[in-house]
């Protein structure tokens, strides 16, 4: 995928994704896929924290305690709806 760089030829596939070949190409676009349903899943998140008293609804705060508060105790993650 990445090999010798002094004649590569990209191409331009669907969906906006441009690499050297099919099978990058189709690893670029699972990936894209995969940053999109996850940034769509947090969007519809928010976080019920019982040790400091708060609800967090806000995307960045969100996603900072995903990332962070995974197996904290009274910390839960629940869908807004």
């Amino acid at each position: 995928m990445w090999g010798d760089r002094k004649n590569i030829g990209w191409m331009h596939f669907p969906q906006n994704v441009i690499a050297r070949d099919g099978d990058a190409a189709l690893f670029l676009l699972s990936y894209q896929n995969y940053l999109n349903q996850n940034k769509h899943y947090v969007k519809c998140m928010e976080v019920l924290d019982l040790q400091c008293y708060k609800k967090i609804s806000k995307f960045g705060l969100v996603k900072r305690a995903l990332r962070e508060n995974k197996n904290t105790a009274f910390v839960f993650f629940i869908h807004k709806n």
